[in-house]
């Protein structure tokens, strides 16, 4: 891995079990409430494009985008439809957990039209945290690196695919010098990432030893999109499957010079479609990695021919849900001392897991502000008079009961005690209700879609949930 030879270039690595860590000691422990705090993954939303690939932003188009985010609109309208999908995920997820989100980690095709800026400011104008972005702390090496200091700055669904796979993937991944090392000894492996939906055909061919490696796509990375061969066009053209299988064979023969696939895994919400397996083995058997179609593996892995084969509608979701743990549990640019998983087993059950996270402190105000959803920080001083930072959760006060809109969910609660708060759907604000009224009941009944379920039944459906059933028509809000 490159950044091993950097380390050894420069004389910095020591004996085995004593590493050189690139990044500063940290100055605290990150709380079990933080650490162990549970996540979700989530299936992929595919955004295809074709167009060529946009060039960096010019001065001016960078203050139109700087301009339009302070005054509150969206940096430019393709970052507004892109929040608005984001919108739309965080707000029924928020729902299903019960909790607000706090990151997430989004994982997308190699779309050509998508710059990253793109996905950036539509996190941000969604009032999403994101995991993978750029501009995070670098290593302590005088040798230049990328903008996001070691850290991947995207997460492309090929990588996240692999790692969902269990690939690419180290043991020691809280110390990003033994990650480093452990994966260096891992041989490269070719790995083609193949799939079709409604809307288009992909593929990416990655050679790659770590699943979240700061270079994606790599030097030789290869990748297509085909939106005239999406599932959705089969009826319409006769020779659907051989396009298919042409494109496919086509793409299997641009593998680099002197190396061979050596994985195949699927990705999308229609992977496993009988007639697309069998195009993709008859290109497999056109470049010679199979003899026959009715071959189960011989020069090249088949995942999906394995005991445990993940489902590609979710696959990588899983990959990006792990990512998001891993930086979870490491935290970003500094390096946790030996101590701290002790003093999480002290804290162990005594832990409450809640959005903004009450009577926590804080070493420096950024920690503080990445785990705090939608409060700011205040100073206080811990228990040795050393200076912290806690969520300004502020006072609840007993009785106090203002309906209006609130920014965040403990603002929220702290002024609606004998209401309810509840997220207004589209945006990450809480909607003090109920103030002065007696406590809806929980009633059963069925609406025509998720929308009015909300709209309708949430009310007297929040100790319940609203849930869609395969072959019966209508949302039930089920108590």
């Amino acid at each position: 891995m490159r950044l091993a030879l950097l380390f050894g270039l420069i004389g910095s690595a020591k004996a085995s079990g004593d590493y050189f860590e690139p990044f500063p000691t940290c100055a605290d422990c990150l709380p079990a409430s933080v650490h162990d705090a549970p996540g979700l993954d989530s299936v992929s939303r595919y955004l295809p494009a074709n167009s060529p690939p946009p060039p960096p932003p010019s001065r001016w188009e960078k203050l139109r985008r700087s301009f339009n985010k302070k005054i509150g609109r969206s940096a430019t309208p393709d970052v507004g439809i892109i929040a608005t999908i984001l919108v739309s995920l965080r707000d029924v997820t928020s729902i299903a957990v019960t909790s607000p989100l706090d990151r997430v980690a989004v994982s997308h095709f190699r779309i050509q039209g998508l710059a990253e800026p793109d996905l950036w400011d539509a996190l941000e104008y969604a009032h999403i945290r994101p995991w993978v972005a750029a501009g995070l702390p670098r290593p302590k090496v005088v040798l230049p690196l990328p903008a996001a200091g070691g850290y991947p700055s995207q997460l492309l669904e090929s990588y996240a695919v692999f790692a969902g796979h269990r690939k690419g993937l180290c043991k020691h991944y809280k110390s990003f010098w033994q990650c480093a090392e452990e994966q260096g000894n891992v041989p490269l492996e070719t790995t083609l990432v193949v799939g079709i939906t409604p809307t288009d055909l992909r593929g990416e061919i990655i050679r790659t030893r770590s699943a979240f490696t700061d270079l994606q796509p790599r030097h030789g990375d290869r990748a297509f999109v085909d939106l005239e061969l999406g599932l959705a066009t089969s009826e319409d053209k006769p020779d659907f499957w051989a396009r298919v299988t042409d494109r496919l064979q086509g793409f299997c023969g641009t593998v680099p010079e002197g190396f061979r696939l050596d994985t195949i895994l699927l990705t999308g919400e229609n992977a496993t479609h009988p007639a697309f397996l069998q195009a993709l083995r008859s290109a497999l058997v056109g470049n010679g990695y199979l003899q026959r179609e009715s071959d189960s593996g011989g020069k090249v892995s088949f995942v999906h021919e394995g005991g445990a084969v993940i489902d590609p509608v979710f696959a990588s979701a899983r990959g990006a849900a792990q990512y998001a743990r891993w930086r979870q549990e490491a935290p970003i640019g500094c390096e946790e001392q030996d101590r701290c998983e002790e003093k999480r087993r002290r804290q162990g059950k005594h832990v409450e897991l809640r959005g903004c996270l009450h009577e926590e402190l804080f070493a420096t105000e950024d920690q503080c502000k990445t785990y705090c959803t939608a409060n700011g920080c205040t100073k206080t001083k811990n228990k040795d008079g050393e200076e912290r930072f806690e969520c300004d959760y502020g006072e609840r006060k007993k009785g106090d009961c203002s309906a209006g809109i609130y920014s965040g969910l403990w603002q929220c609660e702290n002024r609606c005690d004998g209401g309810k708060c509840e997220r207004e759907l589209g945006t990450g604000d809480f909607n003090c209700t109920g103030c002065a009224k007696e406590e809806s009941k929980c009633e059963d009944g069925v609406y025509d879609d998720f929308d009015k379920c909300f709209d309708k039944c949430f009310d007297n459906c929040h100790q319940g949930m609203c849930s869609e059933s395969a072959g019966e028509d209508g949302v039930t809000c089920k108590c």
